[in-house]
C-alpha cells in the first residue's frame, strides 16, 4: 500500500511521558500519495468535521474529503467528496475551515505555478451535512505581480494562535 493516511490522536489525557497512539486512522482508497497533505478541523452544531485535501486524487483533478465525528467520539465517517474542477488543477492542496464555527471551508491548490490558481469558498448547508460552493476567487492576470522582498521587516509572531499554520493550511 502506497497511499496517504491521516492519523487522529486523543490528547485529552495529557500525562507527561505517556506515549500516544492513533485513536483512528483514515486512509485513501487508492494509491493517492497526496491524501492528507492538508487537513483542517472544525466544530459545528455538536459535531466535529475534518477536511482532508488530496491534490492528485482522481487522476490529477484533486479532491477534498469531508469526514464527520458525532459527539466527539473520534469515529470518523466520510460524508462528502468535493472534486476538483479540471485535470491538473491540484484542487485540495490547501484546505482550511474558518474558525468562526460557521462551517465555511476555503479550498486552494498546491501548485502556485498552475494557471488555475483559484480559491474556492464553500459554505455549510445548515439543513444537511453538505458544503456548497458559494464563491470562487481567480487571480487578475492583467496586473503585473511583482513582489519585492523586504529583509528589514521582522517576522510577525502571533501569541494569539500558537498553532497557526498547523496542517499545512
Amino acid at each position: 500500500y502506497t497511499g496517504g493516511s491521516v492519523d487522529i490522536y486523543d490528547l485529552s489525557t495529557n500525562v507527561c511521558g505517556t506515549p500516544y497512539y492513533p485513536k483512528f486512522s483514515i486512509s485513501s482508497n487508492d494509491n493517492d500519495t497526496t491524501f492528507g497533505e492538508s487537513v483542517s478541523f472544525c466544530s459545528y452544531s455538536g459535531s466535529l468535521y475534518l477536511a482532508v485535501g488530496s491534490s492528485t486524487a482522481f487522476d490529477g483533478f484533486g479532491a477534498v474529503f469531508i469526514y464527520k465525528s458525532q459527539n466527539y467520539n473520534l469515529d470518523w465517517i466520510l460524508i462528502q467528496t468535493i472534486y476538483g474542477p479540471s485535470n491538473n488543477s491540484f484542487f485540495g492542496g490547501k484546505v482550511k475551515f474558518d474558525g468562526s464555527g460557521l462551517g465555511t471551508l476555503v479550498i486552494g491548490n498546491s501548485n502556485t505555478q498552475n494557471s488555475q490558481e483559484n480559491v474556492y469558498i464553500y459554505e455549510k448547508d445548515g439543513q444537511n451535512d453538505a458544503w456548497i460552493k458559494s464563491f470562487e476567487l481567480s487571480p487578475d492576470t492583467s496586473i503585473p505581480q511583482v513582489l519585492e522582498y523586504l529583509d528589514n521587516i521582522p517576522p510577525v509572531i502571533s501569541s494569539q494562535n500558537p498553532c497557526g499554520g498547523f496542517g499545512n493550511s
